[in-house]
């Protein structure tokens, strides 16, 4: 509170300070869903002061898609692409939000075309290359195993530069080699090769160094075995500050932590963290927030507490959002079937088919771009200035050579 009192008064006495502005919206941010409006309010006087300031458009952006308000969101980012060259942080939010997390299609037909028609642009920016990476992986979950698998080994021949982001290399190194060791039995092998990026490490530090990615560092201290390490983190992960995007990204944490708490037999502590992910994600709900994921996390929530109607009703929305199921149960679940008592309703049959519907609609489009598209053609330039920009150990090997 004091910290908001303080930027207020500097805002008041430099209107046009676009840091001071953005400070004190990571300020409310961090305050909760009931601070929202205020955040959106201060975005929209910041951008009449800075109508050219990227980093206002990027957060007034991320705000409105967060209210479901796609259409504003997406047309506020063209602005600037109007003008010419962007950042790589705006192309990034632009794939963010004109693709849904779940619209693996929308997204793959977006990055194959910025390959074909500006690849220059593609390969400065790394996220674009991640997010390519990170389709790899999800296409998988509409049942497309052999697509992606043979989307992954064209991505293999692209060498990793010595200018790569940190969110590149992660990709690369993650969801790559999940990928092929998923159901293969090499869980805690794959585990142990991860923790060894974070070895003497405390969860302070990884939380300090990578508190984006410690979520994912839990989850291999669990796989690994290591229960009290990993709910150790998930607990500080709950209370730890961090710039949101979706509303959904804040209950994964939660849903993970009563996931353990219930493996560990904490059985009355995983049922305080579901009611906690209701509260939540009502008061997300209630600012105006409709991601598809977040909502379904709230229909599923109140399936596991008993309220079967509200769960039903949420439901639906999250479809209507364009919610589905993936075919290998790939999605953060709570640690039981919190459905079980609603299986046989026909309202809940009725959202399965519709669900089921558009899976069949997303992995019909990617089949189709994928056919369209010749992947190793497109990524020619990429490996190209990838190779000219290589690793320094990658270059002492090519110079060592005969």
């Amino acid at each position: 509170e004091e910290a908001e009192s303080l930027y207020r008064t500097a805002i008041r006495l430099n209107p046009s300070n676009s840091e001071l502005r953005t400070e004190l919206v990571h300020n409310l941010e961090r305050q909760g869903a009931e601070r929202r409006g205020e955040v959106l309010e201060i975005l929209e006087q910041g951008r009449l002061t800075e109508p050219f300031d990227e980093a206002y458009a990027v957060k007034l952006a991320k705000n409105l898609a967060l209210r479901g308000q796609y259409t504003r969101a997406i047309e506020e980012l063209e602005r600037f692409t109007q003008l010419g060259d962007i950042s790589p942080d705006l192309r990034w939010v632009q794939l963010e939000i004109q693709n849904d997390q779940a619209a693996f299609d929308d997204k793959l037909a977006l990055l194959l075309d910025m390959l074909q028609n500006e690849t220059n642009k593609f390969y400065r920016a790394g996220g674009t290359l991640g997010h390519l990476f990170w389709t790899a992986h999800q296409i998988r979950a509409l049942g497309l195993v052999e697509e992606s698998e043979a989307l992954y080994q064209s991505l293999t021949a692209i060498p990793e530069r010595a200018d790569a982001t940190e969110f590149e290399h992660w990709v690369r190194q993650y969801f790559l080699l999940d990928l092929y060791d998923r159901g293969n039995d090499r869980e805690e092998e794959v585990a142990r090769e991860r923790l060894a990026e974070v070895e003497g490490l405390s969860n302070a530090e990884i939380l300090d160094r990578w508190h984006i990615r410690a979520a994912n560092y839990a989850d291999s201290f669990w796989e690994a075995g290591e229960f009290d390490r990993a709910i150790e983190l998930y607990e500080a992960l709950r209370h730890y500050s961090y710039h949101p995007f979706w509303a959904n990204r804040g209950p994964m944490v939660l849903i993970g932590l009563a996931e353990l708490y219930w493996e560990t037999g904490r059985v009355e502590d995983a049922w305080r963290v579901i009611e906690e992910i209701v509260d939540i994600l009502e008061a997300e709900l209630a600012a105006g927030a409709r991601h598809q994921s977040m909502l379904y996390d709230l229909a599923t929530a109140y399936a596991a507490l008993g309220q079967h109607e509200s769960a039903l009703e949420v439901l639906a929305l999250a479809v209507d959002y364009g919610h589905w199921w993936s075919s290998d149960d790939s999605e953060e679940e709570l640690p039981f079937d919190a459905w079980e008592a609603l299986r046989d309703d026909p309202r809940f049959r009725g959202q399965e088919r519709r669900m089921q519907a558009i899976v069949e609609g997303r992995a019909a489009n990617v089949r189709e771009l994928l056919t369209a598209y010749d992947i190793d053609t497109l990524l020619a330039p990429v490996i190209e200035v990838h190779a000219a920009a290589q690793a320094p150990e990658q270059e002492e090997q090519v110079a060592g050579n005969p």
